[in-house]
């Protein structure tokens, strides 16, 4: 987001702003606020703030987001400067099989990862592609990979014309409501 204009009343912080790109943030989102020029740049907080408010439209993406900060009150004045909020990581519910969402690649390489904020007992997930994204054509490329732990990092070098790819756990048993994040990143350093 982009801040157009500030003010502080009581060492509440109204920023009025405009998205640039993304969702609009929900209220208790992490906000990292950097560029203000108003009360010396006290409004700022690379440490993040909390979001108390937020009134932005769904059309226009104008509105306001309001967090509190210790400093003097301010009128409505112009100012300058970026909100970032980033994404929230949701973990999904795990079932015995998970077919995640499938990507769109270019190129003979990705990487990809894997986390289980709550752990099952037992875990196989693997990469698949495919040259065209029906659920009959995936294959699995590489090995499964079995770690219930930890943040989970691989590499991956596609096959000739694969062209599309997904996370697929092809077992979980175990644990306490087991959580699943997967993450597949397309790489910049492509041949071709």
């Amino acid at each position: 987001m982009q801040v157009t204009k500030s003010a502080v009343a009581t060492d509440v912080v109204t920023l009025t702003v405009q998205m640039l790109e993304g969702n609009i943030p929900a209220v208790g989102a992490t906000a990292y606020i950097t560029g203000t020029q108003n009360n010396t740049g006290a409004l700022n907080s690379t440490a993040g703030v909390t979001l108390t408010g937020v009134s932005i439209s769904t059309t226009t993406g104008a509105g306001t987001i309001t967090y509190t900060v210790s400093t003097g009150n301010l009128t409505a004045t112009p100012d300058t400067g970026l909100v970032i909020v980033p994404n929230a990581e949701v973990a999904e519910a795990l079932t015995t099989t998970y077919k995640g969402q499938q990507f769109a690649v270019s190129g003979n390489a990705i990487s990809w990862a894997y986390t289980c904020p709550s752990a099952p007992s037992v875990l196989a997930v693997q990469l698949e592609g495919a040259i065209d994204d029906n659920d009959s054509e995936y294959t699995i490329i590489g090995t499964s990979q079995t770690t219930t732990t930890g943040y989970n990092e691989f590499f991956a070098t596609l096959p000739e014309f694969v062209r599309f790819v997904r996370l697929h756990v092809t077992n979980s048993s175990g644990g306490t409501s087991p959580t699943f994040i997967g993450k597949i990143m397309t790489n910049w350093n492509q041949t071709g």
